[in-house]
């Protein structure tokens, strides 16, 4: 066929072959444009346009009704339905490119592509966008591979369907990567599903299926990354969910309760709001997430791994409050880190009966992460730039973050506190180096540009209202999650991704977890990892005044007591950096003033302390210099003095305006 445009609507009988460079056939908005009828035909090179738009006859730019068809290098546009396969075996369809209506509104497109009760499919190269699924129903042993699908309801759509292979495919911005439904013998591999975020805006969705292979897939800012509904479905069947990345979604993993059987190991959950929770009440203990001495990568869990073999030496426990209900209702999201959230928390953690039930147990959590390998990243431009980006160029350092974060032990801790000694004398040396740190929970900014330097033996207070984004600057110090930007501790090699490490830290959080333990054992396992002895553990519960309580269980204590607690397991083997969030609230005046003098003295010992405070007496005690913080921004970074000076004029302002 020659150049040109050909109006109406055309037939391929048996063995046909069309081929034409630059030929364009043109339905003329009437039926289906092309239809291969006979068996073994090819269309090779064409462009298809302006089928019908009748949902009752299936109107489409190509219609495959003969077994072994090959459609190769054909643009199909301005058509209701892509192309139609219907009962017809063996069929290539290869580097086609499918633009659906984009300006209907996504229900009133029709499907990319259509497979049905068409066995043994090879689906290869192709670009699918702007449609409705690409679909494949009743359709065994199809390979769907090295296809770009973007602007669509279900990426990837499948009901009754056996022996899929799903790889090597890029699924974004649709409102589902890809959902398989009562299938079974289904291979997802090295695929990527990004920006999946409908109301249902899952990267991976298995209902009812059996036998499946989910690995070396990458879930990014997806609603949920993997969604499990009873999957595996019959007695017998496998599950496995392997080396796997869920990195910025809503939720990592979403599971029905009734959802068991299946395996969940090698796989890395990074900065996730929720990383893994049940759909509904219940939880997630019916799937198994640890083999032998094989977990997951969390990147939240905040243990230690003594003995340097890449373990957790505690389990992973995921639960958290406000994630679990914002999960469930997307709309929430919009008050992350807001102080609605923190209420939601501080609720849970005051009244046992907020409390958020324990979702999984994973008995081996990994301290390295291991990344998905070899994936079709989609051409990184338009709204989607920024957060592949990230998740391309800096999540590969994220290695060295396990290994030398939560790495510890007596020997190194002790070589450690000889090095401190030496440096504390060195008093105008930066201990710690910010900048331009940055960290969004997919599209919800937490904290931008972030830039300091503290000073061997300084105190740096954090101020700002709730949502300054003062806890997650914390956070991004201690390692607990990944971060655009550099932060450097003196005497390690500084990296845009290296986080300082963690043995040099003390951490206070704002409040302990209700641990089923007495404090004394609480503070006898800290020790341990800290490489402390019994004398060096009873001199911190002492000195906070927490040995009062030493036969208690840590859930039985009182808000006070607790906070005590907390700040002595923060001192345990005496870090050079103290890192305390929010360390005296809740403490009656007495204690109060009691742990400030006792962190003053720390610091005239030559401590360098980090901590946020809602207290201006606190940081005027304590503090050298002010980070002032708003909307996740460091608006900026002043001396006490002028903090002093700022406090006593919005004080005389407020004492002006209540006597007006």
């Amino acid at each position: 066929m020659i150049g040109g445009v050909y109006r109406g609507n055309f037939r391929l009988g048996r063995a046909v072959t069309l081929e034409g460079a630059g030929a364009v056939l043109d339905g003329g908005g009437e039926g289906t444009v092309l239809t291969i009828a006979g068996s073994d035909a090819r269309v090779r090179g064409v462009t298809i346009r302006n089928s019908g738009t009748s949902f009752v006859d299936i109107d489409a730019g190509i219609r495959v009704l003969g077994d072994r068809a090959s459609i190769e290098n054909v643009t199909i546009d301005e058509s209701l339905f892509g192309i139609d396969v219907k009962s017809a075996g063996h069929v290539t369809i290869r580097g086609v490119t499918v633009e659906g209506l984009a300006q209907r509104d996504v229900p009133l497109r029709g499907d990319a592509l259509r497979l049905f009760y068409s066995p043994a499919a090879r689906i290869a190269g192709n670009t699918f966008r702007n449609g409705r699924d690409v679909l494949v129903w009743f359709s065994d042993g199809a390979v769907i591979e090295g296809n770009r699908i973007s602007d669509c309801r279900y990426g990837i759509h499948v009901m009754y369907a056996k022996r899929l292979a799903i790889e090597r495919n890029a699924v974004t911005n649709c409102e589902v990567g890809t959902y398989l439904m009562y299938s079974t013998q289904l291979r997802i591999e090295s695929n990527v599903f990004a920006h999946d975020r409908g109301s249902t805006g899952y990267g991976i969705a298995l209902k009812s299926a059996d036998d499946v292979m989910v690995r070396n897939n990458a879930l990014i800012d997806d609603h949920a990354g993997i969604y499990l509904d009873q999957s595996p479905w019959s007695q017998g069947a496998f599950l496995r969910v392997e080396g796997n990345l869920a990195a910025y979604d809503g939720v990592g993993l979403l599971g029905t309760p009734a959802t068991a059987g299946g395996v969940v190991v090698g796989n890395a959950f990074v900065d996730n709001i929720v990383q893994a929770q049940a759909a509904g009440r219940g939880d997630l203990k019916g799937i198994a997430f640890s083999e032998g001495d094989r977990g997951n990568y969390w990147s939240d869990y905040a243990g230690y791994d003594a003995h340097g073999h890449g373990i957790g030496d505690a389990p992973y426990l995921a639960m958290a409050a406000f994630g679990s209900v914002a999960a469930a209702d997307p709309r929430l999201q919009l008050l992350t880190y807001s102080p609605a959230a923190a209420a939601i928390d501080f609720a849970s953690r005051a009244l046992p009966a907020f409390a958020p039930s324990v979702q999984l147990v994973d008995h081996a959590p990994a301290l390295r992460i291991a990344l998905p390998s070899g994936l079709p990243w989609p051409q990184r431009s338009g709204a989607a730039a920024p957060l592949l980006g990230f998740a391309m160029l800096a999540l590969g350092g994220a290695g060295a973050m396990g290994a030398i974060s939560r790495r510890s032990g007596r020997c190194g801790l002790r070589r450690r506190r000889d090095a401190e000694k030496r440096t504390t004398t060195l008093t105008s040396m930066p201990i710690i180096t910010a900048r331009e740190v940055c960290k969004s929970y997919g599209k919800t900014l937490a904290l931008a540009d972030a830039t300091f330097q503290v000073v061997t033996g300084e105190t740096l207070a954090l101020w700002g209202p709730n949502g300054a984004g003062k806890t997650t600057l914390l956070r991004c110090l201690l390692g607990q999650v990944s971060y655009r930007g550099s932060l450097a501790v003196a005497g390690m090699r500084p990296s845009p991704r290296l986080p300082a490490a963690r043995v040099l830290m003390g951490y206070a959080p704002q409040s302990l977890p209700d641990f089923e333990m007495s404090v004394a054992e609480l503070a006898a396992m800290v020790g341990s990892l800290r490489g402390c002895d019994a004398l060096e553990i009873d001199r911190a519960l002492a000195e906070t005044g927490a040995d009062q309580a030493r036969g208690t269980a840590v859930g039985a204590l009182s808000g006070g007591m607790k906070q005590r607690l907390n700040v002595a397991l923060a001192l345990l083997g005496e870090p050079p950096i103290l890192v305390l969030d929010e360390p005296t609230a809740g403490l009656d005046r007495a204690s109060h003033r009691s742990l400030v003098e006792l962190l003053r003295e720390r610091k005239r010992l030559g401590k360098t302390i980090i901590l946020t405070s809602h207290d201006a007496d606190d940081v005027l005690a304590l503090a050298d210099h002010v980070a002032m913080m708003e909307d996740g921004r460091m608006v900026s970074v002043m001396g006490v003095d002028r903090f002093a000076a700022l406090m006593r004029r919005q004080y005389e302002e407020d004492a002006a305006w209540h006597r007006a």
